[in-house]
């Protein structure tokens, strides 16, 4: 008679019959683990608008569709580059690093000139 898995020593797991706790990793390859952190910054950024220049953390993780831990851990490290600032009341608003970058991106001359006579 063929034995169980486990059934003689107790506590061994069976590889056939019972999940693995740990997702199996290949070497060097993380699992997938939903949006790439660029795609979740840029989410915190755009959250922003002409009607909310500053946000709470919780207003900026709804906003963002981010949870809140990761909101705290991605906003903190945007204010360490720069790209935000939390002001002493505990709100995020758009950094002056950000401001920046922004500042070198190509401006439309070509357009403004066919406007001007």
């Amino acid at each position: 008679m063929a034995r169980r898995c486990g059934a003689r020593l107790g506590r061994r797991r069976c590889p056939v019959t019972e999940p693995r706790s740990a997702p199996v990793r290949t070497r060097g390859r993380r699992p997938p683990q939903g949006d790439p952190v660029v795609d979740r910054a840029f989410a915190l950024l755009a959250a922003f608008d002409a009607g909310h220049r500053s946000l709470t953390l919780g207003e900026l993780s709804r906003r963002s569709g981010i949870p809140t831990s990761s909101t705290l851990r991605l906003a903190t490290r945007l204010q360490a580059w720069g790209a935000l600032e939390r002001g002493p009341d505990g709100r995020f608003a758009i950094g002056l690093r950000l401001w920046e970058v922004a500042s070198l991106a190509p401006r439309g001359q070509g357009l403004s000139l066919s406007f001007n006579p």
